[in-house]
């Protein structure tokens, strides 16, 4: 059996009177990469805070965690004004430099105890990242795609913990990107992965597919994941077309059933006016067949209801799992930057704002 790094139980989140989920229920498997997709808006971003214990919000259920972890944010992911500062080794640093100079005092040497190694380290950490190797350059000069890899590298430093990456490959090229790809399967205690990188979510062994029905669980990567969702859209659509066959089958038997009343109804009324029968045989017959056929038609108003409950409902799941497909057209390659936000208002947090350029 597989062990798990949490526990995800009834977890539901309200923000402003409006649901964003409800009752999820669902497991992260350690040292593995799971993928979290789903449409735009959805609140993948508010469920990993949620998982992060980093949200604002209140939320219900259990969130039962069984190693520690680690999460990067989509926004605002550096703290700190330089690289030492951003990887939270600012102190060490400091330390190993007071060694080098023979000023060091024996907390310094308490400090480096067992850590000899970490300077090497660091310094091939960073230059595989492509970035600076002074540890005490400033973060501002740093482009948006060595931001992000300087903050995946404080985070896959911390090889005991479970990552919780919420689009880890904005701002990466391609070489950065397959870096990002490499750390991730060197970091053994598994991470779970918001991301719309068809390449990055590729190397994925779990994908959750999140929308407004809950969580749906699929073994594999997102090519194996998307077999199975064309399956299931194939299989879902078939039952839509059974349904409105049957439901097309329930109009017209209603249609019957109501016809066959009214010739019954018609020829007692002629029986009555010949006179051919008793008139409290034909009462009694008149009575019992109007309570037979309102029975009748009631049953089968109600069957043709929940008929279309169940239609309307799968159209909807249908709507929900229809692939998102995007084209654009080809344009000419530009560089430099070509869209800044500055202290964009957060639509659900007060006081909070992005700020971010491409």
């Amino acid at each position: 059996m597989t062990q798990q790094a949490c526990i995800i139980q009834q977890l539901s989140l309200d923000i402003h009177s409006k649901n964003i989920f409800d009752q999820l229920h669902f497991n992260l498997p350690i040292q593995q990469c799971t993928g979290l997709i789903g449409r735009n808006g959805q609140g993948k971003s508010l469920l990993m805070q949620c998982l992060a214990q980093v949200s604002k919000f209140s939320f219900i259920g259990q969130i039962n965690w069984q190693c520690p972890v680690a999460y990067l944010s989509q926004f605002n992911r550096l703290r700190g004004n330089t690289i030492a500062q951003v990887l939270d080794i600012e102190d060490l640093v400091a330390a190993f430099k007071r060694i080098e100079n023979n000023t060091a005092s024996f907390q310094d040497y308490d400090l480096v105890e067992d850590k000899w190694h970490l300077p090497h380290e660091w310094q091939q950490q960073l230059e595989q990242a492509g970035l600076p190797l002074d540890l005490n350059f400033s973060v501002h000069l740093l482009s948006e795609g060595q931001k992000t890899k300087l903050a995946l590298c404080r985070l896959f430093a911390l090889k005991d913990h479970y990552l919780l990456l919420d689009e880890p490959s904005n701002h990466l090229d391609s070489t950065s990107r397959q870096w990002l790809i490499s750390y991730l399967k060197a970091h053994t205690m598994g991470s779970l992965i918001i991301s719309h990188d068809r390449l990055l979510l590729d190397e994925m062994q779990h994908i959750l597919e999140f929308n407004e029905f809950g969580i749906s669980h699929f073994s594999g990567n997102y090519t194996h994941y998307a077999k199975q969702s064309a399956l299931q859209r194939h299989a879902l659509e078939q039952d839509i077309e059974q349904e409105k066959r049957q439901l097309k089958q329930q109009v017209v038997q209603q249609h019957q059933i109501l016809m066959k009343n009214q010739k019954r109804q018609a020829s007692a009324n002629k029986k009555r006016k010949t006179g051919s029968q008793a008139k409290v045989i034909l009462d009694f017959k008149r009575e019992q067949a109007t309570q037979q056929s309102g029975q009748l038609i009631r049953q089968q108003q109600r069957q043709l209801h929940q008929e279309q409950l169940s239609l309307c409902n799968k159209k909807q799941r249908l709507e929900t799992v229809k692939s998102q497909q995007f084209e654009f057209s080809s344009a000419v390659q530009k560089s430099g930057e070509i869209l800044r936000l500055a202290n964009t208002p957060h639509p659900y947090l007060q006081n909070a704002h992005f700020n971010f350029s491409l």
